[in-house]
């Protein structure tokens, strides 16, 4: 197949089209991964609200919240710095007690910001 020809084009038409509906079926997967987890969270939170009369859970909540609707603070962008690898790889390795105990750390470095 010659560089430029009709057919070169069809063919990187295809595999780019390929490529997009492969790195789509990846974002909505990443998504749903993500979905689960705030879920989880969520769940957690809740458990640990109705047991505690801590408002660090409802603060907790509304951070949370704030960064599922992308209103991020600029002072908690240092957070998504240093914890972002560190979470993305607990979520690749599915390991829900390393993601609880990021979550965790963050608790306490925003607690200590206060």
């Amino acid at each position: 197949m010659e560089h430029g020809s009709k057919e070169y084009y069809k063919e990187q038409s295809k595999y780019w089209h390929n490529e997009l509906i492969k790195c789509s079926k990846e974002r909505d997967d990443l998504k749903r991964k993500l979905d689960d987890v705030v879920d989880l969270f969520n769940a957690h939170l809740h458990h640990k609200k109705a047991w505690s009369d801590n408002p660090y859970y409802d603060k907790l909540q509304n951070e949370l919240n704030r960064i599922l609707d992308g209103d991020l603070v600029s002072e908690q962008n240092k957070f998504k710095r240093l914890y972002l690898t560190e979470i993305e790889q607990a979520l690749k390795n599915k390991d829900l007690s390393e993601c609880l105990f990021l979550l965790e750390k963050i608790k306490i470095d925003l607690e200590e910001d206060e």
